[in-house]
């Protein structure tokens, strides 16, 4: 679940969690219930994930909130909703 996108960044400490550099490539999936989730935190965004010939068919979409997204050959379908969902703090480069 994301942060609310008026929630405040709360002070950074030592067991704040700091994801980043992460590439996810060549892989296709079918039958999900969701397509997937990358969140972080609005003091602690997730930085550089990589996407690349990436395919994913769900019922609902990939959101994405408070992550860096970059990407080529990204095909997202959704029976339902919208295929990417970005929500606050979201910076998403797809091609």
């Amino acid at each position: 679940m994301l942060p609310p996108a008026d929630e405040a960044p709360q002070p950074v400490g030592r067991l704040t969690p700091h994801f980043h550099d992460i590439t996810i490539e060549n892989v296709t999936a079918t039958g999900s219930n969701v397509a997937g989730v990358i969140a972080g935190l609005p003091e602690s965004p997730v930085e550089n994930v990589v996407l690349n010939n990436v395919k994913i068919g769900a019922r609902t979409g990939l959101t994405i909130g408070y992550a860096q997204v970059t990407g080529s050959n990204v095909q997202i379908e959704a029976a339902q909703g919208e295929p990417i969902l970005k929500e606050a703090g979201a910076q998403v480069t797809l091609h």
